[in-house]
């Protein structure tokens, strides 16, 4: 009969027992459970460019439609709201672009716990119903709550929650993928200006509206198709609503305040465009909205050069390079007297207006790292 030995845990085991034991490797006790690393991103397949799609379709109803207040404000000046000072309907627009960047504080730690299904929902509704709303207003106040309020935050809901999406799906072709999906705001930015113009005159001031909510709608569709198929995971590690220790870096809060004053220079040509050919160079506003569609297309390659540089040069050198350009052309502005020369200047902010706009990103968690 084989000898039994005794382990000092009390088991009782035959001495071969002990022996094969002897032989096998240890393990440390983490492999012996379930891996629960998250999976490296696909890198590209249908479902990651599909997802791209997506996001062409979030920044087209979001940025296409928040870069196409030039048209509606001159609209505004000389038809629906001719009594109201051109600074007093800018503020339509100012809090209409203010929520499409703010609201990204709250839907994006959203997003991370996994609430991707209602905040696509609510934000692509919000951004339809509002602007079916908008199609129906004849008053100040009226205007400001469907397009700034409810525009707005609609728009806001879907778009930070889109980057953080399509950064999911891709590595090495993350530049090239967020590229693609943000030239959605220049496809928009042309349609819109476009359709308003042509149907306006025609139809009206509602329907033409209406026809660009129907546009919304029917980008939409697919969109929610795409994105709602599977529920959101949640985040590995919970991440707060505001996680204010972000700002407390130096070189993350120096980088915030430059992007603030940034944007409060961005959005002058948006608004006044159209209103400073029409009325300081005597161009019709046809050819007024014209230039914001002109503008829009520009940004098309503004939105995606930088993407492509972005795999050769850091993303911070290619966006201080094109800021400094872009504040030349700005002040290069006040020299404007002709409609060549318009026509010229629109070309080359547009070019500019795309690159702080759909910056290159790259993925860094200083504070996490730290905690």
């Amino acid at each position: 009969m084989a000898s039994r030995i005794t382990h000092s845990n009390g088991v009782l085991r035959t001495e071969r027992e002990a022996r094969d034991d002897e032989r096998q490797p240890l393990l440390p006790p983490s492999t012996a459970q379930p891996s629960t690393a998250p999976k490296p991103p696909p890198n590209g397949g249908l479902e990651a460019w599909l997802t791209v799609l997506a996001g062409f379709f979030i920044f087209m109803n979001s940025w296409g439609l928040s870069s196409t207040f030039g048209v509606f404000i001159e609209h505004y000046r000389t038809q629906l709201l001719p009594n109201t000072s051109s600074s007093t309907l800018a503020w339509i627009g100012s809090v209409q672009s203010t929520f499409v960047t703010i609201v990204g504080l709250v839907t994006g730690p959203l997003t991370d716990r996994g609430y991707l299904r209602p905040v696509m929902l609510v934000g692509h509704f919000m951004v339809i119903f509002g602007m079916f709303m908008l199609s129906q207003s004849t008053h100040y106040y009226q205007v400001l709550l469907a397009q700034g309020f409810c525009v707005g935050l609609g728009a806001g809901a879907i778009n930070i929650p889109a980057f953080a999406i399509i950064s999911s799906k891709f590595t090495t072709k993350r530049p090239i993928a967020l590229g693609c999906a943000s030239t959605g705001a220049s496809i928009g930015g042309i349609i819109f200006p476009l359709m308003f113009r042509r149907l306006a005159p025609q139809i009206g001031f509602g329907w033409a509206v209406r026809s660009i909510a129907l546009v919304n709608l029917a980008v939409s569709l697919p969109t929610l198709l795409i994105l709602c198929r599977k529920p959101g995971v949640p985040a590995q590690k919970a991440k707060m609503i505001i996680d204010v220790r972000g700002f407390l870096e130096p070189v993350f809060g120096t980088f915030v305040v430059a992007l603030f004053f940034q944007f409060l220079a961005y959005y002058i040509p948006l608004f006044y465009l159209t209103t400073y050919a029409a009325v300081k160079l005597g161009t019709g506003k046809d050819f007024a909205f014209d230039l914001l569609a002109i503008s829009n297309a520009a940004s098309f390659l503004g939105r995606t050069v930088p993407y492509l540089l972005g795999t050769r040069v850091t993303p911070i050198q290619t966006l201080i390079f094109w800021e400094i350009v872009g504040v030349a052309v700005l002040f290069g502005w006040m020299a404007v007297t002709t409609v060549t020369g318009m026509v010229l200047w629109t070309i080359a902010w547009g070019f500019l207006s795309g690159v702080p706009c759909h910056r290159p990103r790259r993925q860094h968690r200083a504070s996490d790292s730290k905690s």
